[in-house]
């Protein structure tokens, strides 16, 4: 399958999410995570002073909370800092 993506268009291949977080003490610097092309969110750009370490990454409710919104929407956009609330309890409400 990845090999059929990557020798697709750009236009045909699916968009690409990068999440990531200033307190990553993991992956440094933390803006390495940015992908050219795709929707790059800091955490903290969606919920001011929110702390996310590297290792809670898949399982803090804002990130499941932004997959979860971005799996259910037809196109591929940033979520804002007024989504913070109600990405935290979609997330924190998932049982993850």
């Amino acid at each position: 399958m990845l090999h059929r993506l990557q020798g697709t268009g750009s236009a045909t291949r699916p968009p690409w999410l990068s999440l990531w977080s200033t307190n990553d003490q993991v992956v440094q610097p933390p803006d390495s995570a940015r992908l050219p092309g795709a929707v790059n969110v800091p955490l903290q750009s969606v919920c001011p002073g929110v702390a996310i370490a590297h290792g809670q990454l898949p399982t803090a409710p804002l990130v499941v909370g932004i997959v979860l919104r971005t799996l259910r929407s037809a196109a591929l956009s940033p979520p804002r800092a007024s989504d913070c609330r109600s990405l935290q309890a979609l997330g924190g409400s998932s049982g993850g």
